[in-house]
């Protein structure tokens, strides 16, 4: 990841670091990220489209 320059984003006192995979399968295994929400154990659609396909 590292050679295609993907970074997480400097926040803080936490500096600009590569991304590692753990992060992209958290993401992809998150339906936030799908365009859906999770309120008391049940997911229902977001106001927000998909952030990923």
């Amino acid at each position: 990841m590292a050679d295609m320059s993907l970074t997480s984003r400097a926040r803080g006192k936490l500096t600009e670091r590569p991304v590692d995979l753990k992060q992209f399968h958290r993401m992809f295994n998150d339906v936030y990220y799908l365009g859906y929400v999770v309120y008391d154990g049940q997911v229902y659609p977001g106001r927000h489209g998909p952030l990923i396909d």
